[in-house]
């Protein structure tokens, strides 16, 4: 949509398109769909709960502008059909889904490439695994796994989401921040993570015992000062903190968000003739 509500590209995919999408500065769009697989396939690895005919597995997709297919990733090609990452398979193959993935982004550019560590070569798709409770680095060539995390702090990730590496310019930069549910492990209790991906150690964390908790979704985000946003969606709050902790800065509301995000006023100029106040 432009600023005028009229809709100004459209695409429809016979699947599910779902979670995430990333506009590319090309065009191009990335984002997760869901895909329906035959039980069967499952039963031949692990139980499968009987009444269970079709299991979601999920796929990341690019296309151009015209909404033609440039390139696709399957879960089920590439994964462990007899694992379900860190988690037991009984709930996820019963109810939400084998994978049930919500973030797929292009890595950026980064100081980890730059020093020759191929994993994080920009262009790499970054994605968070919720059922796995794993974070992952995919090779766009080869369609390999070539990095993931699933952390020991507190039992490891429980649950996760919107996985993403901290842009150039900004504090952290080449660091992943993720968002640690609390699902299963720490349950009620949700945590901010910042890792660092080499050495796979926490550079930062931001915990609140059950005064912050998101039972989903969820996202971070780092700020030009140092600061971190925090959405905790089902809890329908925004909030700012610094370095140490500490609130500067908080929304809540009574309607559940999804990733809600700071913008520079001076992000576009629609926004820079609106007034500060």
């Amino acid at each position: 949509y432009n600023w005028q509500g009229k809709v100004v590209w459209e695409y429809a995919h016979q699947s599910r398109v779902h979670h995430d999408i990333q506009r590319l500065s090309s065009g191009n769009s990335l984002f997760p769909i869901k895909v329906k697989l035959d039980a069967k396939i499952f039963r031949t690895v692990r139980h499968v709960p009987k009444g269970i005919r079709e299991i979601s597995s999920d796929a990341i997709v690019e296309i151009d502008a015209a909404g033609k297919e440039l390139w696709r990733w399957y879960a089920h090609e590439h994964l462990d059909m007899a694992s379900c990452g860190r988690l037991p398979c009984s709930e996820q193959l019963n109810k939400s889904g084998w994978t049930h993935m919500n973030t797929a982004k292009y890595l950026p550019p980064n100081k980890w490439y730059d020093n020759g560590d191929e994993r994080f070569k920009p262009g790499n798709v970054l994605t968070m695994l919720r059922n796995w409770a794993q974070a992952m680095i995919i090779d766009k060539e080869s369609q390999r796994v070539v990095w993931s995390y699933g952390g020991d702090y507190r039992g490891g990730l429980s649950g996760g989401h919107e996985a993403t590496m901290i842009q150039r310019g900004l504090p952290g930069a080449g660091n992943i921040l993720l968002f640690d549910n609390g699902r299963y492990h720490h349950t009620g209790e949700s945590i901010v993570l910042e890792i660092n991906p080499v050495s796979k150690k926490i550079v930062w964390k931001y915990e609140d015992g059950e005064r912050f908790y998101s039972y989903a979704a969820g996202s971070v985000q780092r700020l030009p000062n140092g600061n971190t946003l925090i959405s905790q969606d089902t809890a329908a709050r925004v909030f700012e903190v610094t370095p140490h902790g500490e609130i500067v800065w908080e929304h809540k509301g009574n309607l559940r968000t999804a990733r809600a995000a700071r913008y520079e006023q001076n992000y576009c100029e629609e926004l820079s003739k609106l007034p500060l106040h």
